[in-house]
């Protein structure tokens, strides 16, 4: 069965990205400064499932942006490669994104 492009677009339109693993200790707040720092898009909601010593993000989108950046981002987790995004150009901190294809947003 073959996708039409306006399929692969509305889907494009409304995915959301899954990070596995973050730090007990980051914020919300660090998560959507971090995003926002890319302008990947605008930033619905961030929910984190914590575990033990570390927490799982997903991180949902009102609409994404249509930038060189986001665009290849976009494409690179749908087509199940993981993105890579460092949380500070000045540090060696880094994310595994990928894309969640898990649960949408309640």
């Amino acid at each position: 069965m073959s996708t039409n492009p306006q399929q692969i677009k509305n889907y494009a339109k409304n995915i959301s990205i899954y990070i596995p693993y973050l730090d007990i200790n980051i914020s919300k707040y660090a998560v959507r400064r971090v995003f926002d720092r890319l302008n990947l898009g605008r930033i619905n909601t961030v929910v984190f499932i914590n575990n033990k010593n570390s927490r799982r993000a997903y991180i949902y989108f009102n609409s994404w942006y249509t930038n060189p950046t986001a665009v290849n981002i976009k494409k690179r987790i749908i087509d199940g490669d993981s993105v890579t995004i460092v949380t500070d150009p000045n540090d060696t901190l880094y994310w595994k994104c990928y894309l969640n294809n898990r649960y949408p947003k309640n």
